[in-house]
């Protein structure tokens, strides 16, 4: 069965500017007057979805989060460092690593929280790692380090109230 096209002006509300239309008729019967605006409008919606597919998939794969009353295989947190932060601040924090000069972001804990994260096994063994904790508004900074640590290794991080008297202990 062919398709019939039919080419016309149609327009939303009246004393508007028309645009041209193609209504398509396929072989169930169906079809569909839409200008560019709703083209260009579900085009648009595409590539969004689409960007935070692939902003999401990137994201997931760099580190390994357990939120509170997950677990965490020992067979795994062998094979890297655990990062577990307690926050005794009640602000939310966000978490990052730097070493060699480069920042990464790893994840986030609430206020008067606490969280476990398995930090990315090809940055170990290391002796230059500094963790900081950052407040949502910016002001003042939990930083921590040169810390050393290798495989097998836990890095318990305490966010204090004050910022400035947090502290990191490496332990086996």
């Amino acid at each position: 069965m062919a398709l019939s096209t039919s080419r016309f002006n149609c327009s939303s509300e009246p004393g508007t500017e028309t645009a041209s239309c193609a209504l398509v008729v396929g072989p169930h019967g169906a079809g569909s007057c839409e200008g560019r605006e709703g083209t260009v409008r579900k085009l648009r919606g595409i590539i969004v979805l689409a960007s935070a597919v692939v902003l999401g998939t990137a994201c997931a794969n760099g580190m390994q989060g357990a939120a509170a009353g997950e677990y965490i295989d020992p067979s795994e947190a062998a094979k890297t460092v655990v990062l577990h932060v307690r926050n005794i601040n009640s602000l939310p924090m966000e978490l990052h690593v730097i070493q060699d000069g480069q920042s990464r972001f790893i994840g986030s804990v609430g206020g008067i929280d606490s969280t476990d994260i398995l930090l990315d096994p090809q940055m170990f063994p290391t002796s230059s790692l500094f963790v900081a904790a950052i407040p949502p508004d910016g002001r003042g900074r939990a930083f921590v380090g040169p810390l050393a640590a290798g495989k097998g290794d836990k890095i318990n991080f305490t966010v204090q109230v004050s910022l400035n008297m947090s502290r990191a202990i490496v332990t086996r």
